[in-house]
């Protein structure tokens, strides 16, 4: 038999802990505006159950609570990650994030509607209009719209961004020509400024989402995340990037990097033979940072390949020798 009072007491403690992420929200603000919006006339209803005589306290009650949890922790789940991204993530991931709110509020109204199981057949006519009640809310948060969250400028370029991935995928555009304009329009869409500063908040939620994308996203969307990774590593400004030296050496030799690649999950580049040794001998962490790896996958920074080869040309050319050892003087 379940306790009435324990199973809206978590139930509410859930609600509270969502209501509570709304001055966290940054960005998708009207998305999670409207969710938070939902789950607050949920506390509303649940505020009448509790301690009320018409709640049931059969089995099935607990049944009922369990999924409207889950449902309830999926929705603090997305708020917080939609909330905290950043303007890059926000417009590449638009279309996707939408869908995922219809998703969530798809689950919650099936489980709002469960609370019916928590009736009684005593007190008739508080059964009624809290029945009324939960009814209502339930086809409101399922046929709730969502917006894009984009204006008419950003709406198109986000379409004509999708364009460019399609034909890079059928091979009717080359990779460098749809990575350069690529990098352009995301430039036009979110700020020049922004682009680079985000570069590597960025790169952390491609990272999430490429492990999502395996078996929740598919191969095509895995594709269009690399795409995008790739081109805003390209098009970054090699002089803004890397315009110290120091950004040449290996964080684990202190040598100059010949294949230099990076951690996707943190952003920081190594020498790949080092780095792939660091992971042969049981390490999941990166070395610099000491985060906690979910994954070990790298991928080339092609923008720091590109600096380096372009110095030892440099160097060359202006019959500078690099000593014996690879090392350079870090200035």
């Amino acid at each position: 038999m379940a306790d009435p009072f324990s199973v809206t007491t978590e139930t509410l403690r859930l609600i509270v802990a969502i209501r509570d992420r709304q001055s966290q929200v940054r960005q998708n603000k009207k998305k999670c505006q409207q969710l938070i919006d939902h789950v607050r006339l949920l506390e509303a209803i649940l505020r009448q159950l509790e301690g009320s005589p018409t709640l049931d306290t059969t089995t099935p009650v607990a049944g009922a609570f369990s999924r409207l949890q889950l449902a309830l922790k999926d929705a603090d789940t997305l708020i917080a990650r939609a909330g905290s991204m950043g303007k890059v993530s926000s417009f590449i991931n638009a279309m996707d994030t939408k869908q995922e709110f219809v998703n969530v509020s798809s689950a919650l109204s099936m489980s709002i509607q469960g609370l019916m199981l928590a009736q009684s057949s005593s007190g008739q006519n508080d059964i009624m209009e809290i029945r009324r009640s939960i009814s209502k809310l339930a086809q409101d948060v399922v046929a709730t719209e969502y917006p894009l969250e984009l204006d008419s400028r950003q709406e198109r370029l986000y379409v004509n961004m999708r364009q460019i991935l399609d034909q890079m995928h059928n091979g009717t555009t080359a990779f460098s020509d749809g990575r350069t304009a690529m990098y352009r329009l995301l430039e036009d869409a979110v700020g020049k400024e922004d682009l680079q500063a985000e570069q590597q908040q960025t790169f952390e939620y491609i990272a999430a989402e490429l492990k999502m994308a395996s078996t929740k996203k598919g191969v095509m969307e895995d594709f269009y995340l690399r795409q995008i990774q790739a081109a805003i590593d390209e098009g970054m400004p090699r002089e803004s990037q890397y315009s110290s030296r120091k950004a040449y050496l290996c964080p684990i030799t202190l040598q100059v990097m010949k294949t230099p690649v990076m951690i996707i999950e943190t952003g920081v580049t190594y020498e790949k033979t080092s780095i792939e040794n660091w992971f042969a001998r049981g390490f999941r962490t990166c070395p610099v940072t000491g985060k906690n790896l979910a994954s070990t996958q790298l991928v080339v920074n092609r923008g720091l390949q590109d600096a380096i080869e372009g110095w030892m040309r440099q160097a060359e050319g202006a019959s500078s020798q690099v000593p014996n050892n690879g090392s350079i003087r870090a200035s």
